[in-house]
C-alpha cells in the first residue's frame, strides 16, 4: 500500500464509517483516489468464471458501489470483474443509520444496511450510460415491503440484463427480515424456478450465481448445491456475511447486522470447500462447477479457492497486492476492508 493510501485510509478511519463509505466513492468519481489503470494481468492468474473470461481472479464484491456510481474508476482499479448493487425494483432507504460499526480489534465491520439502494431504474440507467473493460455483474435483491418477494428478483434481472456480464440471486442478507427464509428447499426451488424463466426470455441469456449464507448446516449447503445444479446455475458464491459473533473482542461486536472481515474467513471457506464437494463437480480446476469465495488477500492460498469476491472497503492497493500472492492455479486471495 502506498503512502498515499495509508494517509488516505488512515483519514477514512476518522470519519463514521458510512461517511467514509460514501466519501470514497465521491473521491473516485473525481479521480482522487490512486489507480492501477486497468486489471492486474499476469498469464497465470487469466482464468473464466460461468464462461466469462477473467484477467485475473478477484472481484468487488456487491455491496460497495450499491447504485453503480463508480463504475468507470472501479473497472481500472486492477479488479478482474466487479459486482454492484444491490437493487431492488423499487427505491428504498433501508434500515435507520446508525448500521455500519468498525471492529477494529477483530478486522472486520458490522452492516445493517438492508439493501438501501435507488432502485433499478437508476441503476440499469448508470450501467446502460457506463461500458467497461472489464465483466460486471449485478445483485439481485427484493424490496423489504414487497408482496412477492421471488418475482422482484425478475423484476431487477429483467431490467439490467442488457447490460451485465452475470446477475447473482441474493437470498442471504441477514438484514432484510426473513430473506433467508428463501434459502429453504421449497422456497428457493421456486425461486430459481422464477429467476430461470425470466433469464430464458431474454434475447441473451445470463449467468446466474447464487450467494449463499455462512451459517448454513452442511445438509442445507448440500440441498442449496444440489438445487443449483439441477437448476444450471453458473456459480455459487460463498459466502454473505455472519450472524455468528464467537470469539470477537471489540466493544461494538454486539451490534446487530452481518460480519465480514477477518471472523468470516473459516466460515467461508468450509461453506465453499462443501459446496463444490455436494455438487459432484471438479473443485480443483478445469471445466464445471464454479464457486467464489470470500476472504482475505493472500490468506486463501493452499485452500483451493478459484475466483474471490473482494468483501468490504478496501483501498486499490490490495487489489494489486494480489499479483503477488503464490497461488496455486487459478486460486485466489481477497483482503478486508
Amino acid at each position: 500500500m502506498s503512502l498515499r493510501e495509508k494517509l488516505g485510509l488512515k483519514l477514512l478511519h476518522q470519519l463514521d464509517p458510512e461517511r467514509a463509505h460514501g466519501l470514497s466513492i465521491q473521491a473516485l468519481k473525481l479521480g482522487l483516489a490512486p489507480l492501477h489503470g486497468g486489471p492486474v494481468q499476469r498469464a497465470r492468474l487469466e482464468t473464466s468464471m460461468g464462461g466469462i473470461a477473467l484477467h485475473n481472479p478477484v472481484g468487488l464484491a456487491a455491496g460497495y458501489d450499491k447504485n453503480a456510481e463508480a463504475l468507470a474508476p472501479m473497472a481500472k482499479a486492477g479488479f478482474g470483474f466487479l459486482e454492484v448493487g444491490a437493487a431492488t425494483p423499487r427505491p428504498q432507504p433501508g434500515n435507520p443509520k446508525p448500521r455500519l460499526f468498525r471492529l477494529t480489534k477483530d478486522q472486520a465491520v458490522i452492516n445493517r444496511f438492508g439493501f438501501n439502494n435507488q432502485g433499478i431504474a437508476e441503476i440499469a440507467a448508470r450501467l446502460a450510460q457506463n461500458p467497461t473493460a472489464i465483466p460486471r455483474g449485478l445483485n439481485l435483491g427484493a424490496n423489504k415491503d414487497s408482496a412477492d418477494r421471488a418475482d422482484d428478483f425478475g423484476q431487477v434481472l429483467t431490467q439490467a440484463a442488457a447490460h451485465i456480464d452475470f446477475a447473482t440471486v441474493n437470498i442471504s442478507s441477514p438484514n432484510t427480515e426473513k430473506l433467508r427464509d428463501l434459502q429453504g428447499k421449497a422456497a428457493l426451488e421456486d425461486l430459481l424456478g422464477r429467476v430461470n424463466a425470466a433469464n430464458a426470455n431474454l434475447t441473451n441469456p445470463l449467468p446466474i450465481f447464487l450467494k449463499i449464507a455462512p451459517d448454513l448446516t452442511d445438509a442445507e449447503i448440500q440441498d442449496i448445491a444440489d438445487l443449483a445444479r439441477a437448476a444450471g446455475l453458473a456459480a455459487i458464491i460463498c459466502t454473505n456475511t455472519t450472524l455468528d459473533r464467537d470469539g470477537l473482542a471489540s466493544a461494538q461486536r454486539q451490534e446487530t447486522g452481518g460480519l465480514s472481515g477477518r471472523p468470516l474467513f473459516e466460515k467461508s471457506t468450509h461453506s465453499g470447500q462443501n459446496a463444490p464437494g455436494h455438487t459432484g463437480r471438479d473443485r480443483s480446476g478445469g471445466r464445471g462447477w464454479y464457486w467464489i469465495g470470500t476472504g482475505r488477500l493472500c490468506e486463501n492460498h493452499g485452500r483451493g479457492l478459484r475466483r474471490a469476491n473482494l468483501f468490504g472497503h478496501g483501498l486499490p492497493g490490495s487489489i494489486l497486492g494480489a499479483a503477488h500472492c503464490k497461488w496455486p492455479g487459478s486460486a485466489f486471495g481477497p483482503g478486508w476492508p
